[in-house]
């Protein structure tokens, strides 16, 4: 299986880890191989005369076309991904409808064929035009415009909290409370008919770079709508698919919705008074702001966290407001775990850069910078390494006097946290700003000095 690289030079996309399903509709005309670009690609498979076809797109010179006959592509197999449950959630696409139904067309239906589920997410248009959002077989929104024929217009539905949006060609045409949780019929949407046997509403039309983004309301106000495809598998980071996690640290003044744009999102919780601030960034006028005073962030277990026997890159952009003790950048002892294979990542209250490996026999080995080497109220690119059981920190790429050979030291800890370190007795927490926070399993980075990369690529 290949995937298509478009559009690399356009900003990235933050949520791409998130991104459920991906169908650009690329391909020769008549093909029935529908490729999944997502980071989890599904099977997917054709059903009638569905296929992709060169006489319409909105990008790239194909789309997946419908003739309105029971034509439908579905997506195979129990994928826990398309469950969107009670989280925010983004359904997105464009679409070209050639003729209105007789009754109603559907372009998205989460049911699956012969599925049963009471909250399935259905997307229709009706006789008039009017675009449907349907739990199951009940209309829940209808849109206040029409879509009109023969014209490429992009189609959203959000969830956004508590609240359910639709937009057409990135205007808001209708909005209601939802604090439903989301079922699939069985964890396989289909497009171009609905769920019923046999399939009904089908869709007589075209449908462009459909996007499913679990867990994340793209749009929350009018927009406008995309102007280039939808980005798909990256030239920038080869290791991307390595990346264990990815805080970014992207968002609004004083939000605690703390992203994870690793291919593998993990859930993070902000504790104390971590959140998301605008005060200082090193990229994209934000960072994650920590007080010193109890803050940090906080995964679940994770086995992609456990970094192993093996390489390895633990990296951050930092800015330290105070030096009065030691100030954690992130540690895999983050809940006061009672394992003893954790690292830990520092800055000494005299500036110097630590790396520490510990073992389950209480060895412990560090990696260290030049004293005094980090200052207050400068921002810093710090990462620590270890390439073949040799661990090196750097500082803005410059590596450090002392390295240490810790064996392959087997880091079994699946937690992490940053912003803290929490050993029974002895907790440091991290007064300032943290930017662009990644950890690469398996990979050292860096193995000689380097130039301190710019925004991290999340895709």
């Amino acid at each position: 299986m290949t995937y298509k690289l478009t559009n690399t030079s356009q900003p990235a996309d933050p949520y791409y880890g998130a991104v459920s399903l991906l169908l650009h509709g690329d391909g020769a005309d008549g093909s029935t191989q529908i490729i999944d670009s997502s980071v989890n690609p599904k099977t997917v498979t054709v059903n009638g005369n569905a296929q992709i076809s060169t006489t319409e797109s909105k990008f790239n010179g194909s789309s997946l076309k419908f003739d309105g006959s029971g034509d439908y592509v579905e997506v195979n197999g129990t994928n826990t991904s398309l469950e969107m449950g009670g989280d925010s959630w983004t359904v997105e696409m464009w679409i070209y409808q050639i003729a209105r139904p007789s009754n109603a067309a559907t372009i998205y239906d989460s049911l699956g064929l012969n599925g049963a589920a009471t909250n399935a997410i259905r997307i229709r248009i009706d006789s008039l035009g009017y675009l449907k959002f349907l739990r199951y077989s009940s209309t829940v929104l209808s849109s206040s415009a029409a879509i009109p024929l023969t014209t490429w217009t992009h189609v959203a539905v959000v969830k956004d909290g508590s609240t359910l949006n639709v937009y057409l060609s990135g205007a808001l045409v209708g909005s209601i409370g939802d604090t439903v949780t989301y079922t699939n019929g069985l964890n396989r949407p289909i497009l171009g008919v609905d769920g019923y046997s046999p399939p009904t509403a089908a869709f007589n039309g075209y449908i462009d770079d459909l996007r499913v983004t679990k867990g994340v309301a793209r749009y929350t106000s009018n927009f406008t709508p995309p102007t280039q495809p939808f980005q798909s598998l990256s030239v920038r980071d080869p290791q991307f698919n390595a990346v264990s996690l990815l805080l970014k640290g992207d968002g609004t003044n004083g939000s605690t919705t703390i992203f994870d744009s690793s291919p593998t999102p993990k859930t993070v919780t902000a504790v104390g008074n971590a959140q998301i601030s605008t005060a200082q960034s090193k990229f994209n006028n934000s960072s994650l702001k920590f007080d010193g005073t109890g803050d940090y962030l906080s995964t679940g277990p994770d086995s992609n966290l456990a970094l192993g026997s093996g390489d390895f890159t633990v990296e951050a952009f930092i800015y330290v407001t105070s030096l009065s003790s030691d100030s954690v950048i992130a540690s895999s002892r983050a809940l006061n775990v009672s394992g003893d294979l954790y690292w830990n990542f520092t800055v000494s209250s005299t500036g110097q850069l630590t790396f520490q490996s510990r073992s389950l026999t209480g060895t412990q080995y560090f990696a260290r910078s030049a004293t005094s080497e980090i200052t207050t109220n400068t921002w810093y690119h710090v990462a620590a390494v270890r390439q073949s059981n040799v661990l090196t920190v750097y500082v803005n790429g410059v590596a450090g006097p002392t390295t240490v050979n810790d064996g392959g030291n087997d880091l079994t800890e699946s937690y992490v946290g940053v912003g803290i370190f929490n050993y029974p007795g002895f907790v440091k927490y991290f007064p300032g700003y943290i930017d662009d926070f990644r950890i690469t399993k398996g990979v050292a980075r860096y193995t000689s000095n380097f130039t301190p990369p710019g925004p991290l690529p999340t895709y």
